[in-house]
């Protein structure tokens, strides 16, 4: 896989380039053609020598990710009873966030106070990483992370709202009983209506390719999720202006595609990707302007536990190289992990905390 380069390096025609190709596989997409969406292959071209690849993606049989895909009911439930009532979930049972662990206790290192608590790691707040004591930074420990909230948590607290959990409307919940995983999704979540595109990163492709989706046409919702905002170096080679710097990358491109078609519904998040509930992305294509590899490999596995189609993008500076990779989730076909080695996974970098400190979530950063 081409390694993605830092987007302030990146030359604007050749970011321009990716999008654009990008937002023309989108719109065959959007009429059902995935021959011309080229759906299952991997296009390639080099600029420095005119040159273009396309090469169709194999489905690697020891792909490290197992391609399955979630069935997904939309829950009412709004506490911990109601949830387990609703799943008929019956005798032992636990609960997982797909995609997250849950800090089950932070530790204030200066004087040693404990804050007891249940969530997602990547949405603990402000609050909840502060010493009420003495003001300090409290430190998650290792052994305090969960991918599994225990039957026993789950009994003792069944009225408990789901909120109080860390959870959001949207949320994908999988219990894990004796019947076999029930996949929830809780209430409330923004409505999906018409043809819907979720831009992951708006920085060097993303920020190019949302004024291109809003002259679509057919775009009718799009979800722009990036955390980061725009700083002095993006101004050589994103599509943005000396007003938008300091400012969230989301928040900037969602004013700007409203401007350019006022009727689209877009919903910015200033928020890292593993923070996003998962049921926002149901019934949209992802397209992945990430630049790293635990981004990419996060929205993957989006793509196929929804079963939604997944557009990756990236570019290369050095060698003038743009790379589009285009998937239709299915247990049988390639995925983005398909084509990775030893090397890549060697590369991935690991945020999980073995002792001291709170982690920045870098593994899910955005463009």
């Amino acid at each position: 896989m081409m390694p993605p380069v830092a987007p302030t390096r990146a030359p604007a025609a050749l970011a321009e380039l990716a999008a654009a190709e990008l937002a023309l596989a989108l719109t065959a997409l959007d009429a059902s053609d995935f021959g011309r969406a080229g759906v299952g292959f991997e296009r390639m071209r080099e600029l420095g020598g005119h040159r273009q690849l396309v090469t169709r993606i194999p489905r690697n049989p020891h792909c490290r990710f197992d391609h399955r895909r979630m069935r997904i009911r939309t829950a009412t439930a709004r506490c911990v009873g109601e949830l387990l009532a609703e799943a008929e979930a019956g005798g032992d049972v636990t609960a997982s966030l797909p995609g997250h662990v849950f800090v089950g206790e932070l530790r204030c290192p200066a004087c040693g106070a404990v804050n007891a608590l249940w969530r997602p790691l990547a949405r603990l707040s402000a609050g909840d990483r502060t010493c009420r004591g003495c003001g300090a930074l409290l430190a998650v420990r290792g052994f305090e992370l969960h991918p599994h909230l225990a039957t026993q948590m789950l009994a003792a607290r069944c009225d408990l709202p789901l909120a109080k959990l860390g959870l959001a409307p949207g949320d994908v919940v999988t219990l894990h009983g004796a019947g076999g995983p029930v996949h929830l999704e809780l209430p409330d979540a923004p409505a999906r209506c018409g043809a819907g595109v979720a831009v992951l990163g708006c920085g060097a492709i993303g920020s190019h390719l949302c004024a291109t989706l809003a002259r679509s046409g057919w775009l009718r919702r799009a979800i722009l999720v990036d955390f980061d905002g725009y700083e002095p170096g993006n101004l050589a080679g994103q599509a943005i202006e000396p007003g938008d710097l300091g400012r969230p990358k989301a928040l900037v491109q969602a004013e700007r595609m409203r401007r350019i078609e006022p009727r689209l519904e877009v919903h910015p998040q200033v928020a890292r990707l593993e923070a996003v509930p998962w049921g926002q992305f149901r019934g949209t294509a992802l397209v992945s302007c990430l630049d790293n590899r635990g981004a990419r490999q996060r929205a993957n596995e989006i793509a196929f536990r929804l079963g939604v189609p997944l557009f990756d993008a990236a570019i290369d500076a050095g060698d003038l190289l743009t790379r589009v990779t285009a998937v239709l989730p299915d247990e049988s076909v390639a995925c983005l992990e398909c084509a990775w080695g030893t090397r890549d996974y060697e590369l991935l970098e690991q945020r999980l905390p073995c002792a001291e400190g709170l982690p920045p979530s870098a593994d899910a950063a955005v463009a």
